[in-house]
């Protein structure tokens, strides 16, 4: 299925897993208590939104893949699935209770879809889903990040119409 295939199939299927996780909903918090589909290009977007554009305290999520060779007979490649979170300055904090003090909003986000897409075979590929880095940094001077970057296999649509 690789080659641009799974660009478009693996957003949908990531994006649609995120907006039925209601652990994941809740924790964005969205200002107007938007769940599930409602968050769709709102709060969770299929490209990689520019912080700079957002006016709200907020947080959202973005959806990149991409894909490389992974040998060098051309039977596989490598679709790299990159998962930001953006939560503005103001929104990092978690007040939902206790259990959570210890934990800002990107981190505890990071960790629900590590735990949900991490070893995960579900998504519409041939391999799993294997985190390979977890990063935070500062976006602007509004917004900090969270970046998760799984890798999978998947087989070279071209490679199988070579016969």
């Amino acid at each position: 299925m690789a080659n641009s295939s799974i660009v478009a199939s693996l957003k949908k299927n990531v994006i649609n897993a995120i907006c039925e996780d209601s652990d994941i909903c809740s924790i964005i918090d969205s200002p107007n208590k938007l769940t599930g589909e409602l968050l769709k290009g709102t709060h969770i977007f299929s490209y990689n939104k520019n912080p700079n554009t957002i006016t709200e305290t907020m947080t959202f999520i973005t959806i990149q893949v991409n894909t490389k060779r992974r040998d060098k007979n051309g039977t596989f490649v490598t679709p790299t699935l990159i998962i930001n979170i953006f939560s503005h300055n103001d929104h990092m904090d978690l007040k939902f209770g206790n259990e959570l003090q210890d934990f800002s909003r990107n981190d505890y986000l990071g960790m629900l879809i590590d735990e949900k897409f991490n070893d995960s075979t579900k998504y519409g590929n041939i391999g799993r889903l294997e985190l390979i880095s977890n990063i935070e940094g500062v976006a602007t001077d509004k917004f900090i990040f969270r970046q998760l970057i799984f890798e999978t296999v998947d087989i070279d649509v071209s490679m199988c119409n070579r016969w």
